[in-house]
């Protein structure tokens, strides 16, 4: 069973609870890599797909607003 540690840095809020390190077991360097290899698939993907219009049309009226004076 894993162990449930409390952290507290704020003496105003209430402790976090955090896994004990030495209770959670660590991924194998060949999980590492295929979470790795899935991942950049996943982001080669996203970075080819076209920038839907209504995001281009909201960074073009940010610029306009930041290029006026205020």
């Amino acid at each position: 069973p894993l162990r449930v540690l409390t952290m507290t840095h704020d003496p105003h809020s209430d402790p976090q609870p955090m896994l004990d390190q030495a209770e959670v077991p660590a991924l194998s360097e060949e999980v590492q890599q295929q979470i790795g290899r899935k991942l950049r698939l996943l982001y080669e993907q996203l970075e080819a797909e076209p920038i839907p219009d209504r995001f281009v049309e909201l960074l073009r009226a940010l610029a306009e607003k930041e290029s006026k004076p205020t």
